[in-house]
This record gives C-alpha cells, structure tokens and sequence, in this order.
C-alpha cells in the first residue's frame, strides 16, 4: 500500500510539473524565441501569487490528515467543505488582483511591449483558478489516503494538455496555450475527480447551498471588478502601482468578509487565538 502511494505520487509531481513547465518550450517551437518572453512576463504575476493559495491548500493536508484519523470522515467532511469555500475564494481574489494590475506590473518592470494583451491575462488568470482548485481536492483525498485516482487523472491531464497546447498555439496563438490547460482540466478533471471528491468525502452540492455567496456571486463580482479596474489608466510610476494595488486589495477583501462566513470565522478565530496568547504571556511576565 505504501509502495502504490509513493508511485502514485512521484507519477502526480511528474505530472504536475509537465503541466506547468512545458509552456514556454512550446511557445518557442511554434511562434519562435522571440514570442516567449511575451508569454513568459505575461504570465509571471501568476507565478508570484499562486504561492499563497497553493501553499495553504498544501498546508491543510497534515491537519485534514490527522482529524480523519482521530475524528472520522463526517468531521473531516465538514472541515474540508469551509477549507473549499476559504481557499477558493482566496485564489478568485487573487486571480482578480491580477486581471486588474498586470498590465500596469509588466509596463513598469520590462515594458508595454512585452505585455501580452487582456485576453491572455483573462485565460491564465481562469486556469489559475482551475489548476488550484483541481489541486485542493487532490489534497483533500491525499489527506483520506485517496492516492490513486487523483494522480491517474493528472497524468491524464498531462497527456491531454500537450498536444492540445500545441495545436491550439497553431491555431490562436499565446492564448492557445491557457486554453488548452483549461480544455484538458476540465476533460480529465471537471467530472470525474469532483464525482470521486463527492464520492468519498460524502459531499453534494446540497452541502454548500449556503455558501453560494462566496462560490458564485463572490467570483462574478470579484472579476468585475478586475475587469473594470483594467481598464483605468495604466500606473506610471510604481508608487502609482503601489497605491492602485492597495485599493484593489482592499476592494477585495473588504467584499470577500461580506459574502464569505468562511473567512469572518477564520479571521475572529485567528483575533481570539492571538488575544489568549497575549494574556497568557502577560499572565507569565507577572
């Protein structure tokens, strides 16, 4: 059992990596050299923030581990539904922070020249949101010990995406490449690892009614406003950027406290533990 865990997972990484790391290669051998630091600048904010939401989906899965073990499955199902509600609106807020100011980012750091148009941000910025969304449910079965069916279907993924890429660059060019990571997701992905996450963690779509707010009117309003703050003047100096980033941010998460119950109960959990750490401190000092 440890020896099919071990394979299977070193297989997903494999995977994984092949997904995220084969396209500038691509964009070289179909539209040349010259196109790739386009894409390449482009696409670097997405590098840059997608490390929060992935890395706290990541970190769930030591903790989800243990609750299974010592909790069972229906306590484990209930944390996993508000860990799917947080995160995922996390990486919409992300994603939309993007939309608004990666024109702006890329002017200022290498130039306009470089910058590969709104259309391009829009499909990286939505496979963004699929690649870490197909990743916390991975994660959350990983945490149950569901290791087989996550991994086949990324390296369905990884076969799918390829020649996709490929043909879809030929065709559309840059944007060929997003499209084809979001096309092949959802073939290998959108059906049958939600159905196996529903399956094992005995979740339907009943058990978030209630969090419709975060998972449907949240993501519209959130892209709104990414797509409306877009098309405002680029910043022309970084304090400029500085300033607009910190108005976005706020608009962000300042909405995301609205209409998601998921993260006031995170925020007054984490007030409430930082309070009793300051008095026991305080009670030790004496």
């Amino acid at each position: 059992f440890l020896g099919g865990m071990v394979s299977y997972t070193f297989l997903g990484r494999v995977a994984d990596t092949i997904v995220l790391r084969t396209d500038e290669i691509i964009v070289a051998k179909v539209m040349g050299t010259a196109i790739v630091p386009i894409f390449a600048f482009t696409s670097r904010a997405e590098d840059l923030v997608n490390t929060f939401p992935d890395r706290l989906s990541f970190a769930l899965v030591p903790t989800m581990a243990h609750l299974y073990g010592e909790q069972g499955i229906e306590k484990t199902r209930q944390r996993s539904i508000q860990a799917i509600s947080l995160i995922f609106s996390i990486t919409v807020a992300s994603a939309a922070a993007i939309i608004a100011l990666n024109q702006s980012f890329v002017t200022l750091w290498v130039g306009p020249q470089y910058f590969g148009g709104v259309v391009l941000t829009l499909t990286i910025c939505l496979q963004f949101v699929l690649i870490t969304s197909r990743r916390l449910l991975s994660r959350l079965l990983f945490a149950i010990a569901i290791v087989d069916v996550p991994n086949r279907l990324l390296l369905l993924e990884a076969g799918l995406r390829i020649p996709l890429a490929i043909f879809l660059t030929m065709k559309l060019g840059l944007i060929g490449i997003p499209i084809a990571g979001i096309i092949a997701l959802l073939l290998a992905n959108g059906v049958f690892l939600t159905r196996e996450f529903g399956r094992k963690m005995r979740v339907d779509l009943g058990d978030f009614r209630s969090r419709w707010p975060a998972l449907l009117l949240y993501p519209l309003a959130a892209f709104a406003i990414g797509v409306a703050w877009m098309v405002l003047e680029v910043a022309q100096t970084w304090q400029q950027f500085v300033a607009q980033a910190i108005v976005v941010c706020l608009l962000l998460g300042g909405l995301m406290w609205l209409l998601n119950g998921d993260t006031r109960a995170m925020v007054r959990q984490l007030v409430t533990q930082l309070y009793r750490r300051l008095l026991r401190s305080r009670s030790t000092a004496e």
